[in-house]
């Protein structure tokens, strides 16, 4: 996977999770068990929307398409007629200088890390989605985020609820941590990833 397919991947979701709130705005859903299915399916998706836009975000402000172009180099001319096929993933742990890594457990002095499966969107040693208002100076469309977060204690609950193994069932996200959730709730949260994802997608500058 390249990392600017997080992007897509983070678009795809949140196309998914519009074309699912069309239906509960417009009440198109009548039988309430599928209704509560759908409302899980959009905070499980939005979710995703937030986790790979994130994910893009970092290794954009990182610059690691430079990273990647000056590995590459340098692997070519001491192996020109190997095939370099290699991911970022194992890139991003030769190149700690920025605080990121993969793989938090190999790496335990990096600060933030890519989301990857298993995980929660509040998890690691500071969440991830920190990394943009600890290290990218002032900005507004980053301050916007965290306005969110600290305004909408809702957004913010179900921000630190989310979690992949909620995937498996309707019932058990609905009720995740004791927490149930209802249309209101699920259309904010959704809300904040369209943020999220608009703001990252389009106002990350790279590093100088």
């Amino acid at each position: 996977m390249q990392y600017e397919e997080y992007k897509t991947a983070s678009e795809r979701h949140l196309e998914t999770c519009l074309n699912l709130e069309q239906l509960i705005v417009n009440n198109s859903i009548t039988d309430s068990k599928r209704k509560n299915e759908i409302l899980a399916n959009i905070y499980y998706l939005s979710g995703y929307v937030i986790e790979c836009i994130v994910n893009y975000g970092i290794l954009t402000h990182i610059k690691f398409a430079e990273i990647e172009k000056k590995q590459l180099e340098e692997l070519k001319r001491k192996y020109p007629s190997m095939n370099h096929d290699f991911s970022f993933k194992q890139l991003l742990q030769d190149h700690n200088k920025y605080k990121v890594t993969y793989s938090q457990q190999r790496e335990p002095s990096a600060r933030y890390h890519i989301y990857k499966t298993g995980h929660k969107l509040n998890s690691g040693k500071t969440t991830s989605l920190y990394y943009f208002k600890n290290e990218c100076g002032q900005n507004t469309y980053i301050d916007s985020i965290h306005s969110v977060l600290t305004k909408q204690k809702e957004v913010k609950k179900m921000f630190d609820n989310w979690d992949v193994e909620l995937r498996y069932s309707a019932s058990s996200l609905l009720n995740a941590n004791s927490t149930i959730i209802n249309t209101a709730d699920v259309l904010a949260f959704l809300s904040f990833a369209k943020l999220v994802n608009f703001n990252l997608a389009n106002h990350i500058i790279p590093k100088l």
